[in-house]
């Protein structure tokens, strides 16, 4: 007897998962240790910082014994946060963040949602301001989640703009020239761009954007009709200002706009993300935050946090850490000297090895450029895109270490990498590279069909 097989899914459920996620699922299972498991793979992909772990793992027992777990953390709290955490919210953005003075504005908890994660955020938001098949313009190289955080369910698109790479000054730049070409392109294409969103500082390069530009593009958008988010997670690991950059919130250039009485508009267009992933190291919390002045986004997004909500014990813990912003400051003071040391120590690594990268200013990566390693390796004079997923692949099963390629992040120049150099201890972040070294320096050639 023949037996029934289920019925097919949803044709938006038989994609595959993209090759860095598999390869990603692959590393976890078989993870590097230097006792017990010497030749597992070396993940230096994933942007995690466990360089400052121990001291929020003390703060955290701390809270969790001065605040035991009471018989009302059992039930439900408010889907889009809770009364108390928004609250503590409010006065970190204002602090922290946003830097904002109290003569300025005063921050609203009512203006803040919360959800699990910040790439939760943006899936709501970009739903919140997008039909099915519009466009969010996201400058390149790019975080290589926001693709599927547009499109997996709600089928928003991704349009890139390919931030042009300068050679002499080793940087991918962004321009107003290049900004407004990108939209002009796709209007002639009949795209309907409806969000511009700009992660700053920048995922994967570390740059910290000028507020001159910031401003700007604010600007730009309100005058063609665009939702600008801005995407602020690494907004508190500042630990390199190359030029002098300072970090400056679209929170803070809104709020001081409306105080000035001469913007050309309300703001309500501006929508700020964070995440307690990355300058509070606590990615497996799964808490996001957005801030806007705009009511109806709000609205809308209180809807979707029935599916998103974060647990009303994590809430509380939260609550209590931002509400101890002596801990907080510490912390942050802390975070940013271990980012400093990690940071030099793999950068002089590099230098050794003559592996060029992007200067960064910000958060827990660096971008290298591994082009001439794969011309070695290739035994090619020129490569593209392909050669550098030949060479992704072999760095991934035969060097076992797992580092992700430029084309992941929408970068269209071959042979950049993203590296966390917060994941693991500096000597076992350049271990990875001597990896890579050693099977590059092989007599073994990768053939290219």
């Amino acid at each position: 007897m023949t037996k029934r097989s289920a019925p097919p899914l949803a044709n938006r459920f038989t994609a595959e998962d993209p090759l860095f996620v598999q390869a990603i699922g692959k590393a976890f299972s078989d993870l590097y240790n230097a006792t017990s498991n010497p030749t597992g793979y070396i993940n230096i992909g994933v942007a995690e910082n466990t360089l400052t772990a121990d001291l929020m793992t003390e703060y955290i027992q701390t809270i969790n014994k001065d605040h035991p777990v009471q018989t009302t953390d059992l039930n439900y709290t408010d889907f889009a946060g809770a009364p108390q955490f928004r609250t503590q919210l409010a006065k970190f953005f204002q602090k922290r963040l946003f830097a904002l003075s109290n003569e300025v504005a005063t921050v609203d908890p009512n203006n803040f949602m919360v959800f699990n994660g910040a790439g939760s955020i943006i899936e709501s938001l970009s739903s919140s301001v997008c039909e099915s098949g519009n466009y969010i313009m996201i400058p390149a190289p790019q975080y290589l989640a926001f693709e599927n955080d547009l499109n997996r369910r709600f089928g928003c698109n991704m349009l890139p703009l390919y931030m042009p790479y300068n050679k002499e000054a080793n940087e991918f730049q962004l321009n107003k020239r290049d900004i407004q070409a990108c939209l002009d392109q796709a209007k002639s294409e009949g795209k309907k761009v409806r969000g511009f969103l700009l992660c700053n500082p920048n995922n994967p390069t570390g740059d910290i954007y000028p507020r001159e530009l910031v401003e700007w593009i604010i600007d730009w958008c309100s005058e063609n009709s665009i939702h600008f988010i801005s995407d602020e997670v690494y907004g508190l690991s500042i630990f390199n200002k190359r030029n002098g950059e300072e970090f400056v919130s679209a929170g803070r250039i809104a709020h001081e706009g409306i105080a000035s009485g001469n913007a050309s508009h309300d703001y309500t267009h501006v929508h700020i993300v964070y995440s307690f992933s990355k300058d509070i190291t606590l990615n497996g919390f799964r808490v996001g935050v957005l801030y806007t002045l705009n009511q109806d986004v709000l609205n809308f997004m209180r809807g979707n946090s029935y599916f998103q909500g974060v647990s009303s014990h994590t809430q509380k813990l939260l609550t209590h850490l931002l509400e101890r912003d002596d801990l907080l400051g510490n912390f942050l003071l802390e975070n940013n000297k271990n980012l400093t040391h990690s940071y030099n120590q793999v950068a002089s690594a590099l230098d050794e090895f003559k592996i060029k990268y992007v200067v960064p200013s910000a958060g827990v990566l660096m971008w290298v450029d591994l082009s001439e390693l794969i011309k070695k390796k290739l035994n090619k004079d020129t490569i593209d895109q392909q050669d550098e997923i030949t060479f992704w692949q072999g760095c991934f099963d035969e060097a076992r270490v797992y580092i992700p390629a430029g084309q992941f992040f929408k970068c269209n120049v071959p042979g950049w990498f993203r590296v966390c150099f917060t994941t693991y201890s500096a000597d076992i972040t350049t271990l990875a590279f001597q990896r890579i070294l050693n099977w590059v320096e092989k007599n073994e050639r990768i053939i290219v069909n």
